[in-house]
């Protein structure tokens, strides 16, 4: 069955374990956390792909081949405990090697 589940993403590179063959939909930030959305079809294997998330800036790794999959926003994120905000974006990728 096709159903459309959901993914954490996290700062740098990350591995998700995902039905085979999954269709990345898009990306968001869903109550202050990012997540990949996919339509998946249940009833198959599973199979890790990797990501990676990289901050505007960040230098990107030249030895992984990426395939750009979308950019979040983070409003108003408390960093270091000072109070103060910034906003983070952040881009994901998936590695393609």
């Amino acid at each position: 069955m096709k159903t459309v589940y959901k993914y954490p993403v996290v700062p740098g590179r990350f591995r998700v374990e995902m039905p085979k063959d999954a269709q990345v939909l898009s990306i968001a930030v869903q109550e202050g956390r990012a997540f990949i959305w996919a339509l998946v079809e249940t009833t198959k294997a599973m199979e890790a792909r990797d990501f990676r998330a990289v901050a505007t800036g960040e230098q990107l790794p030249m030895h992984e081949w990426m395939r750009f999959i979308g950019t979040i926003q983070f409003d108003h994120m408390t960093l270091d405990g000072s109070g103060k905000t910034k906003v983070l974006v952040f881009h994901v990728f998936e590695v393609t090697e």
